[in-house]
């Protein structure tokens, strides 16, 4: 179904790439190798280690047939994006949930009848848990800053809407809110009001331009006018 979905075609009809035919096809492949490494490295490095200690204690492949299964799932879900021109990181949602899966299910293959085994097992799920905790705060307080700003943005543009202004200056979000878990940087507004985020948000309001500047800079110029 992922081959064959209709939104492969439609961006392959407008989006140019630097290679085709088996060039092209090569390059989406080492694309999507990159991606699965810098997403997913930690989790494979994991699985191995997991399916080697299975091995070792005896496990036959047949005992691990359902990690196996969705270890290989996981990998068709990724690798049959080439037939997208674009990777986009999102698109690997499903990928990665098929690759913790099988890491869970290679967990509980492996034998706990030993005291190492099973403090490592323990030992992980809590460091893990420590890990989840600060990064969950510092990247929840991160986003709801930039949604903070976001909000003061979309109050600002029907504020001077209302007033009759037709040509917007906005702050841009304060670089260093970023974080993994936004893609709103990937979509922020420029100076130039031609840019093509600017004229989505100039045709969604209605007005005439907009354009960001560095937020420090419109707070002084801008915002009390």
């Amino acid at each position: 179904i992922m081959v064959l979905a209709p939104g492969n075609r439609g961006r392959a009809s407008q989006i140019a790439e630097n290679h085709t035919g088996l060039y092209g096809m090569v390059s989406r492949l080492q694309k999507i190798t990159l991606v699965v490494r810098n997403e997913f490295f930690w989790i494979l490095a994991a699985c191995i280690l997991c399916y080697m200690l299975c091995r070792l204690q005896g496990k036959k492949r047949e005992e691990m047939r359902s990690a196996l299964m969705f270890f290989a799932v996981a990998v068709l879900t990724s690798y049959a994006m080439c037939m997208s021109p674009v990777q986009q990181d999102r698109a690997f949602f499903g990928a990665g949930i098929f690759f913790m899966i099988a890491l869970v299910r290679l967990i509980g293959d492996v034998r706990s009848d030993e005291l190492w085994i099973t403090f490592c097992k323990k030992g992980a799920v809590y460091v893990l848990l420590l890990y989840f905790m600060f990064v969950y705060i510092d990247c929840g307080a991160e986003n709801m800053r930039i949604y903070r700003e976001c909000s003061e943005r979309v109050s600002y543009i029907e504020e001077q809407k209302a007033a009759g202004n037709d040509d917007i200056t906005v702050p841009q979000i304060h670089k260093e809110f970023a974080n993994r878990y936004t893609a709103v940087y990937g979509s922020e507004l420029k100076a130039d009001p031609g840019y093509w985020t600017n004229g989505q948000m100039e045709a969604y309001y209605g007005v005439k331009s907009i354009r960001a500047v560095p937020y420090d800079e419109w707070e002084k110029d801008y915002k009390n006018r």
